[in-house]
């Protein structure tokens, strides 16, 4: 009996020395499989580990009130997003984007709208806080506040592909169609076959043929929105409509879509670049319209519009397949560019 005794005693401090010799990487290693594979409850034991040694770790404390948000247990994921939302690092970043979700879906949006803006104080014009600020304020309607966030977004991390479409989705709702164009174009050059991507040319075939409609084979209607104002930009609504009328002309009978679209789209980037937009300095005046405007003028638009319409045209996808040579020349000469 006693032999018996000593010997779950051994085993008992083998399994607390082990527990002890575990770092909290191991831990919380374990910790995350587990999240990953929807073991919530399962997860938090883990991190509870890692937690009783080090109660302040931000890493732990973030992925703690994760596993709580994948439960609906918003109090606790909240109580440990604070925590982990004080470090001044990544984890950081992370805890505050976590804590601005939390409050804006509980509806606490202005709550929401002040833990980015501290944040964006704190940390600087990180892209990520930016763009969840963006969609708070999309939430809320504010879609002038949204667009601007979306742009921060975009410009200081330009190869996040959520803020341009994000971005594109906002101005479209806004009804300025040539900002939310070149916003859905440059979002498919960086995402150009996923489910969005599909959407996005969904979206941009919608705003080309917005308002223009054949009443016969030689009239064609062409009904604008009231003009928003003194804005120089509006002058680009009725081009976009002329552009897509124009398909129906004489001068385009037998040419492809795919042709039209082509030069349709390279018509508006060069019409873009020579609007007198005053002294408006923004993304759009800075990097979206230069950037097209080199692209329309040089020999790789095909390249370009084949490459972003690969997702709804199964033209545009074999090309993509066939011209590799020249979709490379295209990224070759892009990359020179930066």
């Amino acid at each position: 009996m006693i032999r018996v005794f000593i010997t779950v005693v051994i085993c008992s401090l083998s399994f607390v020395m082990q527990s002890q010799m575990d770092s909290i990487p191991q831990i919380m290693e374990r910790g995350i499989a587990l999240h990953e594979e929807g073991k919530y409850e399962l997860s938090l034991i883990e991190y509870r580990k890692a937690l009783d040694l080090e109660p302040k770790n931000a890493f732990v404390n973030y992925e703690m009130a994760l596993s709580y948000y994948f439960m609906s247990k918003m109090d606790k994921a909240e109580e440990h997003a604070k925590i982990a939302s004080q470090e001044e690092s990544e984890t950081g970043v992370q805890g505050v984007i976590l804590l601005g979700t939390l409050y804006d879906e509980q509806g606490k949006s202005k709550k929401s709208i002040k833990t980015y803006e501290d944040a964006l104080k704190r940390f600087g014009d990180y892209y990520l806080i930016w763009f969840n600020l963006g969609v708070t304020y999309n939430g809320m309607n504010e879609l002038e506040k949204a667009a601007h966030a979306f742009e921060m977004g975009a410009n200081n991390r330009l190869d996040h592909s959520s803020s341009h479409y994000a971005l594109g989705t906002v101005k479209q709702l806004q009804g300025n169609r040539a900002e939310a164009l070149v916003a859905m174009y440059f979002f498919l050059l960086l995402e150009p076959n996923s489910d969005r991507s599909a959407q996005a040319v969904t979206n941009i075939n919608d705003m080309w043929t917005q308002g223009v409609s054949e009443k016969s084979a030689t009239e064609i209607s062409i009904n604008l929105a009231p003009s928003k104002g003194n804005n120089p930009m509006d002058a680009s609504e009725l081009f976009i409509s002329m552009l897509e009328a124009s398909r129906s002309l004489e001068e385009n009978e037998g040419k492809s879509s795919f042709d039209l679209h082509q030069e349709k789209t390279t018509k508006l980037f060069r019409f873009l670049a020579e609007l007198d937009l005053g002294k408006r300095d923004d993304f759009y005046t800075q990097y979206y319209i230069p950037f097209f405007l080199k692209i329309a003028e040089s020999d790789h638009m095909e390249a370009l519009m084949h490459y972003v319409l690969q997702s709804s045209s199964p033209e545009s996808l074999q090309w993509v397949k066939t011209h590799t040579d020249e979709l490379d020349s295209f990224f070759t000469w892009l990359d020179e560019r930066k």
